[in-house]
Order: C-alpha cells, then sequence, then structure tokens
C-alpha cells in the first residue's frame, strides 16, 4: 500500500542473466534501467496497469540481460530507461515545454 522506486543505473550485475520480479500491491513502482542493457519484460496486472516505457537498447555491447517479471495487483509499475529526474529538473522540463509551447 505504498510506492518504490528502483534505479538500477548504478547496479553492477552478479551474471550474465539476471532475473528480477517487481510485486506491486494497491501501491506502485518506478524501475529505471540503464541505457543500452537488454531487458525482457513479462508482466500481469490485475486492477491495475504496468507501463513499459523502454526503447531499443544499443545494439552490440554484449552485456547482461535483463529478465524483469512485472506483477501488479491493484497498484501498478513503470519502466523506463535513463536516469531518475530530480525535482528540480522534472520542473525546469516542465517550465522549458510551457515556454515552447507559446
Amino acid at each position: 500500500m505504498g510506492g518504490s522506486d528502483l534505479d538500477l543505473n548504478d547496479a553492477e550485475f552478479a551474471g550474465d542473466v539476471v532475473e528480477m520480479r517487481v510485486f506491486s500491491l494497491m501501491g506502485g513502482s518506478d524501475v529505471w534501467i540503464p541505457d543500452g542493457l537488454h531487458v525482457e519484460v513479462s508482466e500481469f496486472a490485475l486492477m491495475g496497469g504496468n507501463d513499459v516505457r523502454i526503447r531499443e537498447p544499443r545494439p552490440g555491447d554484449g552485456g547482461p540481460l535483463l529478465r524483469l517479471k512485472l506483477i501488479s495487483i491493484m497498484g501498478g509499475t513503470t519502466v523506463r530507461r535513463g536516469r531518475k529526474k530530480s525535482r528540480a529538473e522534472r520542473r525546469l522540463e516542465r517550465e522549458q515545454r510551457k515556454h515552447l509551447g507559446h
């Protein structure tokens, strides 16, 4: 009945294939994965939803594979590439978009 932020950008994986499960019950989770990391996502959601916003990784880096399993019940998980932005960075981006819109 809460939330969690998982930033994997500075993580060092112990094997070539790493499996991670993210279980959200009546709450939400945000997962940030680094650019270039190969990811396989499987997901299940009941009375909630998952939002996977990852692009294809850069080809040919030969890095590890992350098998990410999302299970959400009355909640959800969002998966994104890149680093988590600070509140100030998000505010600055909103202001820039607002000025470009006028």
